[in-house]
């Protein structure tokens, strides 16, 4: 059971690490996973006082962008987390079954904790704030989620030759 919750985890790290990278660092990544067969012949020794550019101006590399605006965005995170079930198809295609069916479980138990929490006769001595932290922490991580997962990247263009 342990093992197969961590390899959901470590699926979904991964699929949420590939919504950042562009298309060559998805090729860079899988050459690495297959293995660099070319060592190379002879080691370089840098000079420890040279900076690097990329620290001083930051990358030259184009990151994935989202589609939308981030105001659209976190409107459908918030839709999407507060009628979690009713957009489960959504939600399986951007995380496992498993990741899902735990995210099910959570929304059921503060659903439950909400209604228990207003029909409970007034004078409890529950905080208001145990009910709404995991709400809050639910909405947030879920708007935060479908942000990162509207990334696009730059298509590469489909031809070479052609018409200008």
């Amino acid at each position: 059971m342990a093992s197969r919750v961590t390899d959901a985890i470590v699926w979904y790290q991964k699929k949420i690490g590939a919504y950042d990278q562009q298309i060559w660092e998805k090729s860079v990544e899988q050459r690495e996973i297959k293995g660099l067969r070319n060592k190379p012949k002879k080691t370089a020794h840098v000079k420890p006082d040279l900076i690097d550019v990329d620290l001083v101006r930051g990358s030259a590399f184009a990151k994935a962008k989202p589609e939308s605006p981030w105001t659209s965005l976190t409107r459908k995170g918030i839709v999407r987390v507060v009628f979690f079930p009713f957009f489960s198809r959504w939600w399986l295609q951007v995380t496992s079954r498993v990741i899902f069916s735990w995210l099910l479980v959570l929304y059921l138990l503060q659903v439950a904790a909400i209604v228990l929490f207003c029909s409970a006769p007034s004078p409890h001595s529950i905080p208001l704030t145990e009910v709404i932290g995991p709400i809050w922490l639910m909405l947030l991580l879920g708007t935060v989620h479908c942000q990162i997962v509207s990334t696009r990247t730059p298509k590469p263009p489909l031809g070479t030759g052609g018409k200008r």
